[in-house]
């Protein structure tokens, strides 16, 4: 009797020392095996190697571009991440991402995604990239204060009024929406990089109250007044083809140092 509890005993602690090892040290942590490989790669952890719980609790980087994926359930361990690259993917669902609250940048380029409303939990992210997606509410982004970049070319968006409470932008992208009032833009004193490209606008009024612009693309719309640019006294770069521009003498009176018309 007492030889069988102590067999017991021993098979016990055999199965718990199992489910512990697995706990902290096993190789199929993941469930995308894609995930698993980048990991290993910054890590810099061969196949051989158990990943820790620890381990990835220390990663701050992490590049998951183009693996075709599509869950982001994995990425909830990363409770420690800064700086993430998901672009060109097939990700519909972000709502794993709201709890990675220490993100700074976060590459959401070339995907699948209409609803961003987890974004709004990352209030510490300095550059958020969701070009080529399928958004087009960005009310969710109100909360994030931080941003100095944002660019959200080639979605949905009709309404751009959120931005005027990110007033610390300095790199805004909005082409290829179908927006119809620019209005917003006369509060970003701070810009400094605009791309307002394929928007079909007629008029750029609102660019005189934008001086610290250095960078601005207007490619692709239906422009025909230029005189505004004049108050531009920081304007470097400007690409402007594809616009039925009538007094393009302007151009020719800015200091600018790279034109493309």
């Amino acid at each position: 009797m007492k030889r069988n509890i102590l067999g017991l005993t021993a098979i016990i602690i055999l199965i718990a020392g199992y489910f512990l090892f697995n706990r902290q040290g096993s190789n199929t942590i993941f469930t995308n095996p894609l995930v698993e490989v980048a990991v290993r790669e910054s890590l810099h952890i061969d196949r051989k190697q158990a990943i820790k719980e620890t381990d990835i609790e220390g990663i701050e980087q992490l590049s998951l571009s183009g693996i075709s994926l599509t869950d982001l359930s994995d990425l909830k361990k990363f409770i420690n991440l800064k700086e993430l690259d998901l672009s060109n993917n097939k990700i519909q669902d972000v709502s794993s991402l709201a709890s990675l609250t220490k993100l700074t940048y976060l590459n959401l380029g070339s995907n699948q995604i209409s609803n961003i409303r987890s974004l709004g939990n990352l209030v510490n992210l300095s550059y958020l990239d969701m070009t080529r997606n399928h958004v087009n509410d960005l009310a969710p982004l109100r909360t994030l204060h931080s941003l100095y970049t944002l660019a959200f070319d080639s979605n949905n968006v009709k309404n751009i009024e959120v931005i005027n409470e990110l007033n610390n932008l300095i790199v805004l992208g909005i082409g290829l929406n179908p927006i119809s009032d620019l209005s917003p833009l006369y509060a970003m004193t701070k810009l400094q990089v605009l791309s307002a490209e394929n928007l079909n606008i007629e008029q750029i009024d609102w660019v005189r109250n934008l001086p610290n612009l250095t960078v601005l693309y207007l490619s692709d719309n239906r422009i025909s007044n230029i005189e505004p640019l004049r108050d531009l006294k920081h304007l470097k770069t400007l690409k402007i083809p594809n616009n039925p521009i009538k007094n393009d003498e302007y151009l020719n009176k800015l200091k600018i140092n790279e034109v493309i018309k």
